[in-house]
Formats: structure tokens, C-alpha cells, sequence
């Protein structure tokens, strides 16, 4: 072939990846995150939710340290979500410690799809929040910008940590569903048989990998169970945190009275570890002399089956 013609082959080989948006030599899209992001902001004013959604994702595929497009994702979640952010900070607030009240967002007002919708809106939000929080973005918004409304995310995220027990991230009939609610002023505290029905839905699940190894994969469940409630009682923690080091904020909320519930939500966490040494609920006794998995009131505190003990996991 012509040394010319080869060139010229070349050239225009070349050219139609250009003019077909197929820059070789540029690792982006060519979309300013910039430009995304007012797109994204002016659909979020037009009532787009989900369009803007979309913007503020490829803005944060763009540019992950963005601070501007993790704070809209997060905003633009919320919206499409359905939830309104400070209606769910002043359900937080209004514990009153009455006795047989749900916890936050469990019992019979939050049914499973509606449980699940707020517990992937909140823990999107977290992802979306967390390294502005920690310092790991650049642009317009810092940690003081975005405090209160991770403080909010963490903390509720924490609390359906508890319906979510295989912690695949949904909440459905794959988990079960605790009845946590008020007792008188002790606190938060599981239902009569929620530990009792915990066991025997694991128990039913394990038999469909063989009854051989149906009990050594119900006891692993448990330790399964006592690691879920370690990883609440540092995500709740992590909560208090940032609502303490807000206290004297002025906000429209109450940081205190969130911190009160958040407080009742780490001693529910400590409570409920099975088959655990350690005196978890700090009534001075400790397992397995103390409380069996029955759904019946042992030591007579108010309480159903925590620091609980059942015998066909010793050792575990």
C-alpha cells in the first residue's frame, strides 16, 4: 500500500474516534463535574428528584472527593426517597420512655418495605456523608456544614442495624422482625420471644444446608448475632460522638433529646449477647448462671432473655 494512503488511513481512522467522542488519550467523560452539578441542582428546583439524582451520580463518578456532589447526592436521596429529613430527626426526639413504645422506626407504623426504603435512603446518605466528615473531600462544604445531618444518618442507620439481621443491606423476610420497645424507664428492650423465634428461624434455615450441620450453623448465627450487636453499639457510638461535639449548636432539633435515645440504643446493644461470659446488661450476674433463651422474665428486672445463655451452644 501507498506510504501516503497509510498515512492518510490513519488520519482518518483517527479522526472518526474523535468526532465519535472517543478521546484514547482522556481517562474522563469530557462532563465538568462542575456543570453536572448545577444540572443536577437546577432539576432538584424543578422537582426532577431523580434526574438530579442521576447528575449528582456521574458528577460523584467524576470526582469522588467533590463535596459538592456528595452533599446533593445525599439531598437528592432523601427527596427521592419520600422521607422529609427533619420529620425523621424529630421522630428521634420524641422518645418519651413510655412503657411498651417502639423503638424508632421498628414496630407496626414502620412495616418492612417502609423500614427497608428509610435504611437504604440513611445508609446511602452515610456513604455519601462520611468522607466530608473525615476530612477526605475538597470544595464548598466541611465537616461543621454536615455534622448534624451525619450524626441523624449514623444514628438511624445504627437503629434498623436491628432489623436488618443477615445484613445483607434489606429488610424482609429474610431477617426477623424484633418487637423493641419501652420498658417502663429500664429501656429499650427485645419482646418475650424475639431471641426464642431468632434461633428457630436460623435453626430452620440451617436444615436446608443438612441436618449435620444444621446446629453448628444456628450457633454460628449466634456469634453472627453477637458481632451485629458489637457493630451497632460503635456505629451509635459514633453518633453520640458527633451529636455531643454539637451540643451547643443551634439547631432545630434537639441534639440532646437524640442523644438520650441514642444512649438507650448502646445499653440495648450491650443487653442481648448470647452464650457471652461477660456481665452485658451490668446487673452483677453474668451467664449462663442468669437468664436462658425462653422468652420468660429469669431474674425478674423487667427484661426477657438478655445476657442470655442457651446450653446447646456452649463453647461457642
Amino acid at each position: 500500500m501507498n506510504r501516503k494512503l497509510i498515512i492518510a488511513s490513519a488520519l482518518l481512522i483517527g479522526f472518526s474516534f474523535v468526532i465519535g467522542g472517543c478521546n484514547l488519550f482522556s481517562w474522563t467523560s469530557g462532563e465538568n463535574t462542575e456543570s453536572l452539578i448545577d444540572e443536577g441542582i437546577q432539576k432538584m428546583r424543578d422537582g426532577d428528584y431523580q434526574g438530579a439524582l442521576a447528575e449528582f451520580t456521574k458528577a460523584m463518578a467524576e470526582d469522588p472527593n467533590s463535596s459538592e456532589a456528595r452533599y446533593y447526592h445525599a439531598k437528592a436521596t432523601m427527596s427521592v426517597s419520600g422521607f422529609n429529613a427533619f420529620n425523621i430527626g424529630v421522630d428521634m426526639t420524641e422518645s418519651d420512655h413510655a412503657d411498651g413504645e417502639a423503638l424508632p422506626f421498628t414496630g407496626s407504623s414502620w412495616p418492612d418495605k417502609e423500614a427497608e426504603k428509610l435504611y437504604i435512603a440513611m445508609s446511602t446518605v452515610f456513604d455519601d456523608l462520611k468522607p466530608i466528615y473525615d476530612g477526605e473531600t475538597t470544595g464548598e462544604f466541611k465537616k461543621e456544614d454536615i455534622d448534624l445531618d451525619f450524626a441523624i444518618a449514623t444514628g438511624i442507620r445504627g437503629i434498623l442495624f436491628f432489623q436488618d439481621v443477615n445484613l445483607d443491606g434489606l429488610i424482609n423476610s429474610g431477617d426477623v422482625d424484633f418487637n423493641i420497645t419501652q420498658v417502663d424507664t429500664l429501656g429499650f428492650g427485645f419482646g418475650p420471644n424475639d431471641l426464642t423465634n431468632f434461633i428457630t428461624k436460623q435453626f430452620a434455615a440451617a436444615k436446608t444446608t443438612g441436618a449435620a450441620t444444621a446446629h453448628d450453623d444456628t450457633c454460628a448465627a449466634i456469634v453472627a448475632f453477637n458481632m451485629l450487636l458489637d457493630s451497632i453499639e460503635v456505629v451509635i457510638t459514633e453518633s453520640r460522638t458527633i451529636i455531643n461535639d454539637i451540643l451547643t449548636s443551634e439547631t432545630e432539633l434537639s441534639p440532646e433529646d437524640i442523644d438520650a435515645l441514642l444512649a438507650d440504643v448502646i445499653k440495648l446493644a450491650q443487653h442481648w449477647k448470647i452464650n457471652d461470659p461477660a456481665d452485658n446488661d451490668g446487673d452483677g450476674n453474668s451467664s449462663p448462671t442468669e437468664e436462658t433463651i425462653n422468652g420468660v422474665d429469669d431474674d425478674g428486672d423487667g427484661f426477657y432473655d438478655e445476657d442470655a445463655y442457651w446450653q446447646s451452644c456452649a463453647g461457642y
